[in-house]
């Protein structure tokens, strides 16, 4: 009896450890995708729009850089379209 007991309280405390890590997994995630979403503004405003041609700055980074994640991406494309600019 006490050793079911035991198994049962075990097996709980790992469930909830596998739930706590993976809803922290999420909330990493949501956070990750709202700086994207920033970003992706921020350069939309700055190309009036031009969605087409983000993506391709961000293809032409990831063919450099191709194990930065999206957010590093669109960050370094930001990065690059201020530089470029404010020689204008």
């Amino acid at each position: 009896m006490t050793t079911a007991l035991v198994l049962i309280v075990i097996s709980l405390a790992g469930a909830g450890v596998l739930l706590l890590t993976r809803r922290g997994g999420t909330f990493s995630a949501a956070r990750g995708r709202g700086a994207e979403d920033a970003l992706l503004r921020q350069l939309l405003g700055m190309t009036l729009g031009n969605r087409a041609a983000i993506e391709r700055a961000v293809i032409a980074r990831q063919r450099q850089f191709p194990r930065a994640s999206r957010t590093e991406l669109l960050r370094m494309v930001l990065d690059e379209y201020r530089r470029d600019h404010a020689r204008d």
